[in-house]
């Protein structure tokens, strides 16, 4: 008896010293996991983009896997949680994203390639949601959304993203055009107020589609100190920095951030000449019919749904090699939003030869060929735009000042002060110039400077960075320098070129 009874005790003593084993395991493991720090991530290789699932965030990875979370460099990174992302963005759900992926095939013979079925139909679907939100001054610009909508889904393919840019005077639609857009856009966020270091978040962290929504636009982000920000979110590869550690002394006080991505405006204001060449500008009119349709994100969760599937059912496709539709930089901008259409709807080098030289005409009914023809009009009708708001600019009237007096430059060299009084002679005293300033804008299109026969600031003459401006300007056509000091360019009648037969 004494024997079990020891027994006993001794198994009940096993079990307590069990029983405190696994208790101090767990506490160990418990107080561990607290201790470990949570990293947090939004954006890396192979990512689709963070989804609902059963109402938990996960990653979806292009491999249409649902993860938890990822490790990289050893480090180990859970998506982010709802409580610190934008309080409006609308997170796509898993199950509606892979059930939109499976319409993404290739079929519908074209001649080419095939376009992929789930992507013609949810082209026509966006093209409709944007013609149900507001009115454009140009029923193609439509197409231009649309286009818009699907490269902000695909931007890591992109080298350069155009910002659209909403201008007008009040209740002319340009905030109901926006906020349509961002709706359904990847990652697309709407601020009303600027703060620097905010914004370079939103940048780096999220990688959001950002939509900029208020008056005096330009001011505003002077004030805030993020110029730099806007100016280069237009171009890949281009970075911004801030001095973020200055205790710690040369190459570990600065932080460098890549700011490229998707970018919409909507303001009041005239955005600067230097953005504006990043920009593409739409004047909004007022409308005639009434949009009694609430715009909202949630609405447009759908169509976010189906842009993210379009995403992962194209993510490992090779993107389009094609031209540019125009040169200058608004043929950089814009190639993106071509590589895009061609994408949806392939086109052969052929077909692309004919619309442009306009040598075959294009049947409506065929949609995707008028669907290109679209496009490219209204990429040449945007540079006829810009070239317009160029003509009667300072620069161009500087460079028609030139033309006007190069005749009296003496030994090859056209002072300054000549171009500067030439500019002058019908301006009022706010628009008048002085010498230094256009001095400054001459050095800038390429005059080569140096001093007169008086010491002051002359440049010398040069005719073929004459002629690029000219032409870039659209400037009426001038004759090659012709001066007593330039014994190579001797003045003969026969030399003059008749106006009529000049190739305006």
């Amino acid at each position: 008896m004494d024997k079990e009874l020891q027994e006993a005790k001794k198994e009940a003593v096993e079990r307590r010293v069990e029983r405190s084993e696994k208790e101090r395991i767990t506490n160990n493991m418990e107080k561990k996991k607290k201790d470990t720090k949570v990293f947090y991530k939004a954006d890396f290789d192979d990512l689709i983009d963070i989804v609902l699932n059963d109402d938990h965030i996960k990653f979806l990875t292009s491999d249409q896997e649902l993860r938890d979370d990822v490790t990289i460099d050893g480090v180990v990174y859970q998506p982010p949680p709802q409580t610190g992302l934008p309080p409006n963005l609308q997170i796509p759900r898993s199950d509606k994203v892979l059930a939109y992926a499976r319409n993404h095939d290739k079929s519908g013979g074209t001649g080419v390639s095939g376009a992929c079925r789930g992507c013609t139909l949810l082209y026509k679907k966006l093209l409709d949601y944007h013609t149900n939100i507001s009115e454009l001054p140009d029923k193609d610009l439509y197409h231009l959304l649309v286009i818009w909508d699907f490269h902000t889904y695909l931007i890591e393919k992109a080298n350069f993203s155009p910002m659209i840019y909403f201008y007008s005077i009040a209740e002319r639609g340009k905030s109901r055009t926006l906020k349509g857009m961002v709706n359904v856009a990847f990652r697309g966020i709407r601020k009303g107020d600027i703060t620097d270091a905010q914004l370079i978040r939103d940048c780096t962290h999220l990688r959001a589609t950002i939509a900029f929504d208020m008056m005096d636009f330009w001011e505003k982000i002077k004030n805030a100190g993020s110029v730099d920000v806007i100016l280069n979110r237009y171009e890949r590869g281009m970075t911004v920095s801030r001095v973020n550690r200055p205790d710690r002394g040369a190459f570990q006080d600065t932080d460098y951030y890549d700011v490229f991505g998707p970018t919409v405006l909507a303001t009041n204001e005239i955005i600067s000449t230097i953005a504006d060449t990043r920009a593409i500008p739409i004047v909004m009119i007022k409308s005639d019919k009434d949009f009694e349709e609430e715009v909202s994100p949630k609405k447009a969760l759908p169509l976010k749904e189906e842009l993210t599937a379009f995403r992962l059912a194209h993510y490992n496709d090779p993107f389009p090699s094609v031209p540019k539709i125009v040169k200058s930089r608004l043929g950089d901008i814009t190639k993106p939003l071509y590589q895009i259409l061609s994408l949806i709807y392939p086109i052969s080098k052929e077909e692309y030869t004919n619309i442009i030289n306009n040598t075959t005409p294009i049947v409506k009914t065929e949609v995707r060929l008028s669907t290109h023809s679209t496009f490219i009009n209204l990429i040449r009708k945007i540079e006829k735009t810009k070239l317009v708001e160029k003509i009667g600019s300072i620069d161009s009237d500087i460079i028609q000042a030139w033309v006007d007096v190069k005749g009296e430059s003496i030994g090859g060299v056209l002072a300054c002060q000549l171009v500067t009084t030439e500019f002058n002679a019908e301006k009022d005293e706010r628009e008048k110039l002085s010498s230094r300033r256009v001095g400054n804008r001459l050095k800038s299109y390429g005059f080569q400077p140096t001093t007169t026969s008086n010491h002051t600031l002359g440049f010398f003459l040069n005719d073929e960075v004459l002629q690029k401006l000219i032409k870039e300007y659209d400037l009426p056509i001038d004759t090659p320098s012709q001066t007593p000091d330039s014994p190579e360019n001797p003045e003969s009648p026969e030399d003059e070129a008749d106006p009529d037969k000049l190739p305006f």
